[in-house]
């Protein structure tokens, strides 16, 4: 919650699967903070559980990184150009 507070990225991407399901309660620090947060859950395996918690949270999407890895990078690719013409922008992955 601190990096996002100091780097205000323009896409977070979250390891749903952090221990006791920390990326789940990062989301939503990040969305109490700023409702507008673009954020990509990742999950390894994809479970229905983490799933619908990310999405609860504030996660615009949720990719299977175990399953394809690319995906995820596509959909922050897509985020940052749903912002509009190029500068410098931020990505924070936790």
């Amino acid at each position: 919650m601190a990096h996002y507070r100091v780097l205000r990225p323009d896409v977070c991407a979250i390891d749903v699967a952090m221990e006791d399901l920390a990326g789940i309660v990062a989301m939503r620090r990040i969305t109490d903070v700023d409702p507008d947060a673009r954020i990509i859950a990742c999950t390894r395996a994809g479970e229905d559980v983490n799933v619908i918690a990310a999405i609860r949270s504030g996660a615009r999407d949720v990719v299977a990184t175990m399953l394809r890895l690319e995906h995820a990078m596509e959909e922050i690719d897509e985020e940052l150009h749903a912002l509009g013409p190029p500068h410098a922008r931020r990505a924070l992955t936790a």
